[in-house]
């Protein structure tokens, strides 16, 4: 039978976790500690996997539905969702590294070592004031030439034109 939200909401925890099915996989943990979990189970390659969809109610029904159906197309398509998963939090933390700022401080740091105390010192103090408030802290893939432009003509707009 179906979870409804009323019944996620009022379910109470036992002296033992207690999983109530939803249907295609999906269930509601609930814990002794009173922690309401979203789980899905599921085969892949004839081994039973289970994946975590988050905390219920910051994760609701509809939403864990919507992750099961997206979860199910994956399945289909020949694709572990679990290591799917992993590979996106992959791919997330290596863009959170991979921002502006980073990639242009690691670049300094490769070029000062030709250059004057001094210009290295210009050169860092420009980026900060000029181009890491407007671009620095996004990643670097996502940057579009729009977005350079508008910061060099913050810069001609103050009168700085050969520095932009």
């Amino acid at each position: 039978m179906p979870l409804t939200d009323v019944f996620c909401r009022n379910a109470k925890p036992s002296d033992k976790p207690q999983k109530i099915s939803d249907g295609g996989g999906l269930f509601l943990l609930i814990e002794p500690r009173g922690s309401k979990l979203w789980r899905l189970a599921y085969r892949f390659h004839g081994k039973q996997k289970t994946l975590s969809l988050g905390i219920y109610p910051a994760v609701s029904l509809k939403d864990a539905r919507d992750h099961r159906d997206r979860t199910k197309e994956l399945l289909a398509r020949g694709i572990d969702p679990g290591e799917h998963k992993k590979q996106e939090k992959r791919k997330k933390r290596l863009e959170a590294g991979n921002t502006f700022e980073t990639v242009a401080r690691e670049w300094f740091d490769a070029q000062k070592a030709g250059w004057t105390e001094g210009y290295a010192d210009r050169i860092l103090r420009r980026l900060e004031a000029d181009i890491f408030k407007v671009i620095g802290r996004r990643p670097i893939n996502e940057i579009e030439p729009p977005e350079l432009l508008d910061a060099i003509r913050q810069i001609e707009k103050r009168g700085a034109v050969v520095l932009a």
